[in-house]
């Protein structure tokens, strides 16, 4: 005989998932819960807010501010000795990262360009004030410029674009060889064997002010802006359903896209579907960059601090999801694996496979109010109530109120 799991007057409850995520009654598949995990200047974080996140090939995730450069190995944040030991100071602003094919990690920031790799450190100065950095095809490095246009890092040396000014905040290189180009307040750009050609309102561009640039899988450069996300694909920009200033992007392993806003808002877009994040919705400052590291974990830097989105192993059952009611009042497990949860004041939840029954007395339950839950040998699963005892086998209910009762109200 199995026993009711005593819940007390809890909101809702938590169940530990053991295999696939579920699926509620209607067929729509249930968002997955995520942890999130904070951390702050008082827990080592340099001040300043974190501009850009990368991991790698070691595990570590590397970590641009205007604090500096810092490793992190998911305890404590160290600041990078072989780059202040290279620019010969201890002060150094790092405003942009980026991990290229051959396990490099190349770091910018007021002055410099860095090449980091098996405890080794390169240097290469210039008066420059670099604010994003992309990989070329050919193993070469774009760097956008604050207020200089655009640079070719290559063999070592700056090569100048003369034809591109202004503020570069964000660049990409699709998969053709055309460089996308993100300005503030200059619009979008697409750099080809052809030249220089830039899209503005009318061509449906929602703002000229870009922040971030990325080509999901399918072939879609999506382009955040000031005043809400595009997506571009043969030739079209299509406004996406997301006001407001859209500040970074993401493309997780799954092929969901992750969105960044602000004010401290985070989406996600996924089979044309808009979701928002309600764990990250607390946040009162801008997400300033997304990353995903190698366990699937999204990471989201923010104007004073570093988040982190993991999948929890326990679901979250509300009324949203189908549940009865959400004070949980007493929880079993059938033999057949079914969770049954009595919600006081609601009615019994049967959960199976994802999927959520809900019995009240009009299917003859003796009422909605109680909390006892059993299972006897012959696979029946027993409810005491406020109304007397009811008996579920086989999805159908019989009910004792009165007669074998010395009580109508049945605690235990």
């Amino acid at each position: 005989m199995k026993r009711c799991w005593s819940a007390g007057p809890v909101l809702a409850f938590w169940l530990l998932l053991l295999s696939t995520t579920p699926v509620p009654a209607n067929g729509t598949r249930l968002p997955v819960q995520l942890v999130v995990d904070e951390w702050l200047v008082k827990d080592g974080l340099p001040p300043g807010g974190i501009r850009a996140i990368v991991q790698t090939p070691d595990g570590y995730l590397w970590l641009a501010s205007s604090g500096g450069l810092v490793r992190f190995d998911g305890v404590r944040f160290s600041p990078s000795q072989e780059l202040q030991k290279a620019l010969g100071r201890e002060m150094v602003v790092a405003s942009a990262l980026l991990l290229t094919r051959d396990g490099a990690l190349w770091v910018a920031g007021n002055g410099f360009l860095a090449r980091l790799q098996d405890g080794q450190c390169s240097v290469f100065k210039g008066e420059i004030v670099i604010s994003c950095l992309e990989e070329s095809a050919d193993g070469s490095i774009w760097v956008g410029l604050n207020w200089a246009g655009l640079r070719r890092f290559e063999d070592g040396r700056f090569i100048d674009y003369p034809s591109v000014t202004g503020h570069i905040r964000t660049i990409h290189e699709d998969r053709q060889g055309n460089v996308w180009l993100g300005g503030i307040w200059d619009g979008l750009y697409r750099l080809d064997s052809k030249g220089l050609a830039g899209y503005t309102a009318r061509d449906g561009l929602l703002d000229p002010h870009i922040n971030a640039l990325w080509e999901d899988r399918t072939g879609n450069l999506w382009v955040a802006t000031r005043r809400g996300l595009n997506r571009f694909r043969d030739g079209k920009f299509v406004p996406v359903g997301i006001p407001g200033a859209v500040t970074s992007l993401w493309e997780d392993r799954k092929g969901v896209l992750w969105v960044g806003r602000a004010p401290g808002s985070v989406s996600r877009v996924a089979g044309g579907k808009i979701e928002p994040v309600p764990e990250i919705e607390l946040l009162d400052n801008d997400i300033n960059c997304l990353y995903e590291d190698r366990e699937g974990s999204i990471w989201v830097g923010t104007s004073d601090g570093l988040s982190r989105l993991r999948n929890s192993k326990f679901r979250l059952y509300t009324t949203r999801e189908g549940l009865a009611h959400n004070k949980a009042a007493g929880i079993i497990e059938g033999d057949d694996g079914t969770i049954w949860v009595f919600s006081d004041g609601g009615g019994l939840s049967a959960i199976k496979d994802g999927k959520i029954r809900v019995f009240t007395t009009r299917d003859g339950l003796a009422s909605s109010f109680g909390g006892s839950l059993f299972q006897s040998r012959d696979g029946s699963v027993w409810a005491g109530t406020a109304n007397g005892l009811s008996r579920i086998r086989n999805g159908r209910i019989t009910s004792f109120s009165t007669g074998l009762l010395a009580h109508r109200y049945v605690s235990a």
